[in-house]
């Protein structure tokens, strides 16, 4: 009888200690805080996507390059965002309230630092000037507008494309222009040119 006493005592305890021992959820899991979520994961949400919980994400992305060495630039899959300039909470520049799709919850600069290696960019021409843009049968908006004064903000890109380092990648990918409006606006700065 001891025995027996001794062993449900023993598997009591075992049963216990595992439900203290937190368990961390996996890729889309639903979490309430990052200490949810397991190793290499937080917890936040994508409105986007239809999301109406929190749930865990991956926060960076595995570069091919680490896992298998030496092949060809085209033969590795890239993680690139699409409309990478899209991002929620940005104000608007135009003065007007931007009624169109959000499709990034980071800045470009930490999605470059997420491991994002390809840029989509729509870019068109508006008010003088070339603009990221959502557009509508290819035209630019005050209220699909999202960044104006493209070059400038290339050359910043650039500057960090380079200082990430001289074994990654950057692809920008660009939509929109025209070979008209690329020639009223210079396509390289002296910066860009000693790359």
């Amino acid at each position: 009888m001891a025995r027996l006493s001794r062993r449900r005592f023993l598997l009591s305890l075992h049963v216990a200690l595992l439900l203290l021992v937190p368990c961390s959820c996996q890729v889309g899991d639903s979490c309430s805080a990052a200490r949810d979520c397991g190793v290499g994961l937080y917890c936040g949400d994508c409105a986007a996507a239809g999301r109406t919980r929190p749930s865990c994400i991956r926060d960076l992305a595995i570069q091919p390059t680490s896992i298998v060495k030496g092949l060809p630039f085209n033969r590795y899959s890239w993680l690139v965002t699409h409309n990478s300039f899209s991002i929620v909470g940005e104000p608007s520049r135009t003065g007007v309230e931007r009624v169109t799709f959000y499709n990034q919850e980071d800045t470009v600069t930490n999605q470059l630092r997420n491991g994002v290696r390809g840029l989509m960019l729509d870019m068109y021409d508006f008010g003088g000037d070339v603009w990221l843009c959502h557009s509508l049968q290819g035209q630019c908006y005050n209220f699909t507008a999202f960044v104006s004064s493209l070059l400038c903000r290339c050359q910043a890109i650039w500057h960090f494309v380079v200082w990430v380092s001289n074994s990654r990648f950057v692809t920008v990918l660009t939509y929109g222009l025209t070979g008209h409006t690329l020639a009223k606006y210079p396509t390289k700065s002296p910066e860009s040119q000693k790359y």
